[in-house]
């Protein structure tokens, strides 16, 4: 008969295994698109945002295995050095992101006017990479990447905006080019990919152009 400690050893390892296998690519997607559907502004999807980028995951690895699956699924190569230089960009950009959700301040101007500097210099960053992710080959290869690159550039824009508002248009307008295209893309990897996983895929995707698209209303414009 089995003792206690037993049980508990074998209860964690299935949890650790649980959480390892439920943090792929299609989970983190699928999990961005769910809380910024299902979060009010503010406070709610500020934590949400925070937690769900913040994890003690590989990023990168998650990133580069979507690269892999789908292009295999559509029988296409892609770049791998330009795609390990735009993946780890975007780690850098998602850094710094969460370092400025960390230590930004209120109220003193001089402070803010840094800040203010600082996010726009990383907003330019987010936008390139976002840009350059969009051009560097066909796009269902690519779609997780792109998924990342444009969520980290449209959440800089989110913070962007108190402090310079000409940025509204720019959060509406991009919310929908990058949602288009996501699903555009994914639409793409369905008819290329065919059923089964395939279906899957564009699913998550899909759902996740969505949820971009919703958030200049949940930021009131």
């Amino acid at each position: 008969m089995e003792n206690q400690n037993d049980i508990n050893q074998q209860q964690s390892s299935e949890q650790q295994k649980e959480i390892f296998q439920t943090y792929t690519w299609q989970w983190f997607f699928a999990k961005e698109a769910e809380g910024i559907t299902a979060s009010s502004a503010g406070v709610e999807y500020s934590h949400f945002i925070k937690r769900h980028f913040g994890m003690d995951i590989d990023y990168r690895r998650l990133i580069i295995d979507s690269v892999k699956e789908l292009a295999g699924n559509v029988r296409a190569d892609f770049n791998e050095t330009s795609t390990n230089d735009l993946v780890s960009r975007c780690e850098e950009i998602r850094r710094r992101y969460l370092d400025y959700l960390d230590t930004k301040i209120q109220g003193d101007a001089g402070i803010v006017k840094t800040q203010i500097d600082n996010l726009l210099e990383l907003e330019r960053l987010a936008g390139n990479t976002a840009r350059e992710t969009i051009k560097i080959t066909s796009i269902p290869p690519v779609l997780g990447l792109i998924g990342f690159a444009c969520s980290l550039h449209l959440l800089v824009i989110i913070e962007v905006i108190p402090g310079a508002a000409d940025f509204n248009d720019t959060l509406t307008r991009l919310a929908s080019e990058y949602g288009n295209l996501l699903e555009r893309g994914s639409a793409e990897l369905s008819e290329q990919a065919g059923g089964g996983e395939a279906a899957k895929d564009h699913e998550v995707f899909k759902n996740l152009a969505n949820a971009w698209r919703l958030l200049p209303n949940k930021h009131g414009l």
